[in-house]
């Protein structure tokens, strides 16, 4: 199963999907050739007061409202920590290896504002992309995210959405999705759809059929944000940084739950 999301600031977006079985690596980067910069930025870390597990504790996390938006952490103790950060393009990373790929995509673009054209045209497109990328049987967009703080400080939601995000910062280093809560979700994608969810079929119809659920479940399937530069200008400020997959030690993670109206949620810190 596969998710995406789509970003910006100046304006990023967010989209998720489920993908299923005959997964290859994404090839390549881009062909280009980018001199092999770094810079120093500052990542926020939970400290070590917080306890690590690869399952929840029910006692760090967040409650998430109708509108996407997040209240107040608890069991949280950011720290910032100021770390090298590496232009990663042209490197050769995959998602089998490292956990993220950078690929080239061109489209004719929708006002990505208007969740409607994102939900009815967009989603077609990224499960194209991300099937072509993959070599996957199966993919559904579900879910999506734009981020971009100037509009979020304004209070700017989109047309027949959610409220626009701002850029997760101090929110810390994080991962989607755990070992409960990636199953869990695909689940429910088999479920009819509930308040917080964004693709809302006709008559209240799941996404996934009940009789293939477990056949797919039983294959090899994953979660994968897709994201992208939604302006025609390159994103100058609080750009998205990837973390190698392969330099994340199991005994460092801790499971944070997103307490939505009608379910819960967890991802990893």
């Amino acid at each position: 199963l596969l998710l995406w999301a789509l970003p910006t600031e100046r304006s990023a977006m967010a989209a998720s999907a489920a993908m299923v079985s005959s997964l290859r690596a994404c090839g390549r980067a881009a062909e280009r050739r980018f001199s092999s910069q770094a810079t120093r930025g500052l990542l926020y870390y939970q400290s070590g007061k917080v306890p690590r597990s690869i399952r929840s504790s029910g006692q760090v996390g967040t409650n998430r409202d109708l509108q996407g938006s997040d209240g107040e952490f608890f069991g949280t103790d950011p720290v910032a920590v100021e770390v090298e950060i590496k232009d990663g393009r042209g490197k050769g990373f995959t998602l089998d290896n490292n956990g993220f790929c950078l690929l080239p995509h061109a489209w004719r673009h929708v006002d990505y504002y208007d969740n409607d054209a994102v939900v009815n045209a967009y989603y077609a497109e990224c499960e194209a992309f991300v099937s072509r990328a993959t070599g996957a049987s199966k993919v559904i967009a579900f879910d999506h995210n734009l981020r971009a703080k100037q509009r979020k400080q304004e209070g700017d939601r989109l047309q027949g959405g959610n409220v626009v995000q701002e850029p997760l910062i101090m929110y810390g280093v994080h991962n989607d999705y755990t070992l409960t809560s990636a199953p869990q979700r695909i689940r429910q994608l088999a479920r009819p759809p509930s308040k917080n969810d964004t693709r809302q079929l006709p008559n209240g119809e799941s996404l996934l059929r009940e009789e293939e659920l477990e056949r797919l479940l039983r294959g090899r399937w994953l979660f994968v944000n897709v994201w992208r530069n939604i302006t025609d200008n390159p994103v100058e400020r609080f750009p998205l940084a990837a973390c190698d997959a392969q330099s994340v030690a199991r005994d460092d993670l801790v499971v944070f739950e997103i307490r939505y109206a009608d379910r819960v949620g967890e991802n990893y810190f």
